[in-house]
């Protein structure tokens, strides 16, 4: 059994106000109970719950009561998103030096107290994607040298448009795993981490 869906539930004792806090947020829609709201993104993918906790005590960061989670949105218009998270009842608690930064990120509590960051600067998908399969690539090469296997017969990962950006997706670990035992032989043992 694998893992469906990833979701972050915060607990809060105005569910409403916390779960259309998000909700706007993420440009999505909130599913409500009487004890637990779903928020969806914009592509109505399911992300966030927010459960009823009626003697939820907020996190005070940094020096107070201590967060337990905080969630990080990685935006192209920090102003935007800033003004954003304002209007829909957030509270700035550390601003970055300079909004107009190239990179940095702001701190800020949801309505219910959870701490959470508004960053830019960051690598888009596919930058991080290509980090990624250098990084599988770098192990199948540490693998075949640990070996002794002649770098002309190294396996090559090829970060082609079509290669997921998921290092743990079981095709392509397969793939890479096929190759180094094509190479190294079917009495090998490795892992790939």
């Amino acid at each position: 059994m694998g893992i469906m869906r990833r979701v972050v539930v915060f607990d809060a004792s105005d569910l409403g106000t916390e779960s259309a806090f998000w909700a706007g947020m993420l440009d999505g829609r909130v599913l409500a109970d009487d004890d637990f709201h779903t928020v969806f993104d914009a592509e109505d993918r399911w992300v966030i719950g927010v459960q009823l906790a009626a003697n939820h005590v907020p996190p005070d960061w940094p020096d107070g009561h201590p967060q337990q989670v905080h969630m990080d949105l990685h935006v192209d218009d920090p102003a935007a998103e800033h003004a954003k998270a304002l209007a829909l009842g957030a509270r700035l608690l550390r601003a970055a030096d300079d909004l107009g930064a190239p990179e940095g990120h702001q701190v800020y509590a949801d309505p219910a107290g959870h701490p959470f960051c508004i960053g830019w600067g960051h690598p888009d998908d596919e930058a991080v994607r290509k980090q990624l399969l250098a990084g599988i690539a770098r192990v199948a090469e540490g693998v075949a040298r640990t070996a002794g296997l002649p770098e002309a017969l190294w396996p090559e990962v090829k970060v082609v448009e079509s290669t997921p950006s998921n290092y743990n997706d079981e095709a392509l670990t397969g793939r890479i795993t096929n190759a180094l035992l094509r190479e190294l032989g079917p009495d090998s043992r490795f892992t790939l981490n």
